[in-house]
C-alpha cells in the first residue's frame, strides 16, 4: 500500500488574483497551493483509476486529503488517528515550487520542509502620550526589539547547520498614531530541519 498526500487549507487573506478560480470566500484564499495540491492528487486518483480498470496498478495506492495544514497542531493527527497509515508501507507528497517553471518537478533528498510552531509574544507595561515616552513602558519601541533582536539571537543560540527561521508574520499595538499602548503582541513562526535542534529551540 502506498499512501499519496495533500493538504487542505485556506489562509485569512483576500484573494486578489484575477483568475477564474480565485477564491469566492471573503478573506479566504488558499495563498499556499493547498488548492492546487489538491487538484493534482484528484488528477493522480483519476489517472490510477484507470490504470486499475486496466489491470495495469500493480498495487495499492490510498490518497490522504489531510485537512488543516495551515494549524498547529495541522489534521494530521486526525488522518493517522482514523487508520490513514494503516497498513501504508511508504508515503509521497509534493509541494508547489513557484521558483521552478510549470512543468518541471524538483526531488531532493534528505528535508525538505521543516517542523514548524508558533511563536507568540505578548507585552504589556504603562502607556501614555507619545509626547511623555519617559513616562511610558515605551511599549512599540519594546516589541519593534523583540522582533529585531529574538531571532538574531536565535541565530546565534543555536547551531547554524540546523536550518532554524523565526519570521514574524504578525505584530500588532495600539490604534492611535500618538499614543503609546499599553500592551501588543508579536506572532510568526519558527522552523527547523534538525531534530536535535528542534527540542532545543524552546529553550
Amino acid at each position: 500500500m502506498i499512501a499519496l498526500r495533500a493538504d487542505l487549507d485556506a489562509l485569512p487573506l483576500m484573494d486578489t488574483k484575477d483568475v477564474s478560480y480565485r477564491s469566492t470566500v471573503d478573506n479566504a484564499a488558499h495563498a499556499c497551493g493547498h488548492d492546487v495540491h489538491t487538484t493534482v492528487l484528484l488528477g493522480v486518483g483519476l489517472a490510477l483509476a484507470q490504470l486499475a480498470e486496466r489491470d495495469e496498478l500493480p498495487g495499492r495506492v490510498r490518497l490522504l486529503f489531510q485537512p488543516a495544514e495551515e494549524c498547529i497542531p495541522s489534521g494530521a493527527p486526525e488522518v493517522i488517528a482514523a487508520g490513514g497509515l494503516k497498513d501504508v508501507a511508504g508515503i509521497y507528497a509534493l509541494h508547489c515550487a513557484p521558483q521552478l517553471p510549470t512543468g518541471l518537478v524538483g526531488v531532493r533528498s534528505g528535508p525538505f520542509t521543516a517542523a514548524a510552531d508558533t511563536v507568540e509574544v505578548r507585552l504589556t507595561g504603562r502607556g501614555g502620550h507619545t509626547a511623555r515616552p519617559h513616562l511610558t513602558a515605551d511599549l512599540v519601541h519594546a516589541l519593534g526589539r523583540v522582533i529585531v533582536d529574538v531571532p538574531s539571537l536565535l541565530d546565534r543560540r543555536v547551531d547554524p547547520r540546523a536550518g532554524v527561521s523565526m519570521v514574524w508574520g504578525r505584530v500588532h499595538a495600539g490604534e492611535a498614531y500618538n499614543a503609546i499602548p499599553g500592551e501588543g503582541s508579536v506572532k510568526g513562526t519558527v522552523r527547523v530541519l534538525n531534530r536535535d535542534a528542534w527540542r532545543e529551540a524552546p529553550s
